[in-house]
């Protein structure tokens, strides 16, 4: 699969993953690259 679109992803419990997040607020405008996004982070699913 190229580019961006819908990818399952199964997580295993105790495993740690990257994970980082991409908000856009349409009622403000922000379309394409105008969004808030956040540091990366780790997320571990106990």
């Amino acid at each position: 699969m190229s580019g961006f679109g819908i990818i399952d992803k199964q997580f295993t419990f105790g495993e740690k993953y990257k994970i980082g997040f991409a908000i856009w607020d349409g009622g403000q405008g922000e379309t394409a690259g105008n969004h808030a996004v956040t540091d990366w982070g780790v997320l571990k699913i106990d």
